[in-house]
């Protein structure tokens, strides 16, 4: 790759180890993140958005967007960004709580194909996961691996394109890492990833980096 990938991080309402993350993220040679609040993605202050390649998104927002809120007298609105998710083809990796963002939202929940997002938690998990289609390009030199991390208890998706990963601990949802097509998108959800346990993890870093890669098509 000739040039660094760049990548909109896009965070809210939730703490985390950003030292940790961020030296992770740094790790990545051929990305380049650039950290932004849902804000800035929903109202694309100064059309910035249209330089990236795609987003890691690790927001935690809740209150639904109204699609025509101007927020001020901007000329975007969310009905042109947040409610064209896969639009512009640019690819959509979502990390955990993400994909519990905006739990009430009809529009998430079709992007997601989980019909109802509402979840129970538990905190230092030690999961088993299971590599389900070693052939991947996202799963290469991803072998069966545990990993202490944060479980949640949620609703399968209805549609995916592959499960790349599962475990069957009672306590987590079976679906780990999954992906789908949507719109022009490739779309990445992956469930794990609360904090340092799982960060400094070889094999979450191995699937954040090239499941980031693969969703904007780098690999």
């Amino acid at each position: 790759m000739s040039e660094k990938l760049k990548i909109g991080f896009v965070i809210g309402n939730h703490a985390f180890d950003s030292y940790a993350l961020n030296n992770v993220l740094k790790s990545f040679e051929d990305i380049e993140f650039y950290p932004m609040l849902m804000l800035n993605y929903i109202y694309d202050l100064g059309h910035s958005n249209y330089n990236l390649d795609g987003y890691l998104f690790y927001n935690f927002d809740q209150e639904v967007v109204d699609p025509n809120d101007p927020y001020g007298a901007h000329d975007v609105l969310p009905r042109d960004t947040f409610y064209q998710m896969g639009e512009d083809g640019k690819g959509l990796f979502f990390l955990h709580h993400s994909i519990i963002s905006y739990v009430d939202c009809a529009y998430l929940n079709d992007v997601f194909s989980i019909s109802d997002r509402h979840f129970k938690y538990a905190d230092g998990v030690k999961m088993d996961i299971k590599v389900e289609k070693a052939e991947h390009p996202i799963m290469k030199g991803v072998q069966d691996f545990r990993i202490e991390d944060e479980a949640y208890l949620l609703e399968a998706p209805a549609e995916y394109e592959d499960m790349l990963l599962t475990t069957e601990n009672p306590k987590s949802a079976k679906s780990i890492m999954w992906t789908k097509k949507l719109v022009n998108a490739r779309m990445v959800c992956l469930a794990l990833g609360h904090d340092a346990r799982a960060y400094n993890d070889e094999m979450f870093k191995r699937i954040l980096h090239q499941g980031i890669l693969w969703c904007c098509k780098a690999i």
